[in-house]
């Protein structure tokens, strides 16, 4: 901050307008003679570099040399040094703790001067830009002056347009009401049959109870023959209803449905049932969820429709209807309306909850940082759906309570239900292109998009995922947690595909109700644990997660840091603990994802590895997975049955280490 008017800017504090005689550059503050007299008493302070006689126009460029003087890890400290390796700056602590291996580090102090060629840089530059801002302004302009000739020619194709649309939305109204009428007049029909086989079924039960009390052994005979008879024909009857084709409404979208008379063609079919239960399987149809769409859209994806409402179907049903090509689904945006409307589906019912195999619980389970281990298998499962038209790109997955998984790909725009064995059960198309979830209990999960501000609840009935309500934000997500009571949110002005910074960006941690989305707390002051008065900048955010409910792991493209979350005066403050930078294997740049175990974290990266670092002690780290060949965009980890789980740029695979420990 500039000195205000050259006064004493401590004096300000205290109201005090005392005219500046002097600077400190170490605090960036014009002084007066007083103030310069206690700056050189106090012990913190009395080495400070002080100019008597001297105020700078400018204190802001002094502030802002202070903080480029500060090392990016301990702010207390000044930069010494700088590692080529990693292409960073560091104080000597920084040297001693995580550069001490490094080839290449120089002592900044040591080298030669370059200020001369600074200045002629920093004039080339300020032309550079100066040219660049005109020319982006004129081209502004023009795009304005143009601006108004085009939409003027947009209104005419877009009410042309409209007025055909609005001529089909009566005509297909029509068709679809007559149809309709049709389908439920047959099961009106069908249903006062059966409810007076059901009147008459309860006025024998009333007759065969007087028989028994009042009637002779003759009479019972009687009855008990007539009504055998009567018996035999009703459930004949009733079996021939219950075996009756269900109605469903089909409607397919036509390739191109502005060109065409009609929006499509809607036919009523009726598809068979099956009378044995134990022999029905899940059809993936994928569905759609009921919210926002999101803006941008691969053109790539499919422009057919489906909305269905369907009974149980064989595997021969099944083969059946997907050779006919009546199971399509569409992911134009323009279809949002019609899609909402989403398919039933029957579900596999003999999931079981993953068990253990006895004698094996501990051996199977993750090891942790001081143990050594094997794989016992690596194996990549497929999960490519019918309905998916791009390849499958896995930014998320969490592993429910039974062994289940559910995944989010990011290309499809969908969420995905998988077996304990890895098949695929459900799949759900959703409004945007997700980038992170998290479980928050009771088969519930949370999900973030990138362009779409807003955070979705999907619930897991059965074999099927399903749309559970939602609420906006009003900044982008870039990682979502769950520490027991809300979900923790990393929110920044900034979407997820563009890199972030604190100092220059909005970046805030946002706690929110899992239903309502009140925001009950937000955190945007992060401390360090050595000096609380310093503040750390998050910078290139990618995941949020938990360890219990006040132990918060934040992962930037470069670093983990791991926050120990306190209260004070009724907020919630986040304090540094500890911090892993990528070195060795983990090249710099590289943390794509994070995962958390009950004393570990373990990271993925775009070099194709898997990093174990030690919650306790971050100092502690090892790499478990190597030389995958793919960048790793998703990580779950399964301590009780010792399963890593990896979403990767594989082709439509997920890939499943299992370890056990090396006892």
């Amino acid at each position: 901050m500039a000195c205000k008017s050259a006064l004493c800017e401590p004096c300000l504090y205290v109201d005090l307008e005392i005219e500046a005689e002097g600077f400190c550059s170490t605090c960036a503050e014009c002084l007066c003679s007083k103030c310069i007299i206690e700056h050189k008493k106090v012990k913190l302070t009395r080495n400070h570099v002080v100019t008597r006689d001297s105020v700078p126009d400018n204190g802001d460029a002094i502030r802002e040399m202070n903080e480029m003087l500060a090392c990016p890890v301990h702010k207390e400290m000044k930069i010494s040094y700088k590692c080529n390796d990693h292409m960073t700056y560091m104080c000597t602590v920084c040297r001693v703790d995580t550069h001490l291996n490094c080839e290449h580090v120089i002592e900044i102090a040591k080298c030669d001067g370059v200020l001369e060629d600074i200045h002629g840089s920093l004039a080339e530059l300020k032309l550079s830009t100066a040219s660049i801002k005109e020319r982006k302004q004129e081209n502004r302009k023009l795009l304005y002056q143009s601006q108004v000739d085009i939409l003027s020619k947009q209104e005419i194709v877009i009410q042309k347009a409209i007025n055909a649309l609005e001529e089909l939305k009566v005509k297909l109204a029509k068709d679809t009401d007559e149809k309709l009428q049709v389908a439920v007049s047959e099961i009106d029909k069908d249903t006062e049959l059966i409810e007076v086989i059901e009147q008459r079924t309860v006025k024998n039960i009333e007759i065969l109870e007087a028989v028994e009390k009042y009637g002779d052994s003759t009479c019972r005979k009687v009855i008990e023959h007539l009504l055998a008879d009567d018996i035999l024909k009703k459930r004949n009857r009733v079996k021939d209803i219950d075996k009756q084709e269900e109605y469903k409404l089909l409607f397919m979208k036509n390739e191109d449905s502005i060109q065409t008379p009609s929006l499509g063609t809607l036919s009523l079919l009726r598809e068979e049932r099956t009378e044995d239960k134990n022999e029905c399987f899940e059809l993936g149809i994928e569905k759609t969820s009921d919210e926002v769409t999101e803006i941008e859209m691969s053109s790539s994806q499919s422009e057919n429709t489906v909305v269905t409402v369907t009974s149980s179907q064989t595997k021969d049903a099944v083969a059946s209807n997907s050779q006919a090509g009546n199971t399509v689904v569409s992911s134009s945006q323009a279809e949002a309306a019609v899609e909402k409307c989403s398919p039933t589906k029957i579900t596999d019912v003999n999931i079981l909850p993953t068990q253990n195999p006895v004698g094996e619980t501990e051996t199977r389970s993750l090891p942790n940082i001081s143990e050594s281990f094997f794989f016992t298998e690596k194996n990549a499962y497929r999960i490519k759906g019918s309905t998916d038209t791009n390849r499958c790109e896995i930014y998320g997955i969490s592993i429910l309570p039974d062994g289940r998984l559910v995944l989010i790909d990011n290309e499809n725009s969908n969420t995905k239900l998988l077996s304990p064995d890895y098949k695929l059960l459900d799949v759900l198309r959703l409004p945007g292109r997700p980038i992170r979830m998290c479980y928050i209990g009771e088969n519930k999960l949370a999900v973030s998009f990138g362009l779409v501000k807003r955070i979705n609840r999907y619930s897991v009935l059965g074999n099927t995922i399903s749309y559970d309500g939602g609420f906006s934000t009003t900044l982008f997500n870039h990682g979502i947690g769950f520490d027991g009571k809300c979900i923790v949110a990393i929110m920044c002005g900034k979407d997820f595909s563009c890199n972030n910074d604190a100092k220059n960006d909005s970046i805030q941690i946002e706690f929110r109700n899992p239903f309502s989305g009140e925001i009950n707390d937000v955190i945007r002051d992060f401390k360090v644990e050595s000096n609380k008065v310093w503040s750390l900048t998050l910078r290139n955010t990618q995941a949020v997660q938990f360890i219990g409910s006040n132990v918060m792991i934040i992962a930037e493209l470069n670093r983990i840091l791991l926050f120990e979350l306190r209260e004070k005066s009724g907020k919630t403050i986040a304090v540094e603990k500890s911090f892993y930078v990528c070195k060795g294997e983990a090249l710099k740049n590289a943390i794509d994802n994070i995962a958390t175990g009950s004393d570990s974290i373990f990271a993925c990266t775009s070099t194709g590895s898997v990093i174990q670092i030690s919650a306790s002690d971050f100092n502690s780290n090892r790499i478990v997975i190597s030389n995958i060949g793919k960048t790793i965009r998703a990580i779950a980890v399964d301590e009780k049955n010792g399963r890593i789980i990896l979403g990767c740029d594989e082709k439509d695979k997920i890939l499943v280490y299992e370890l056990r420990r090396k006892l």
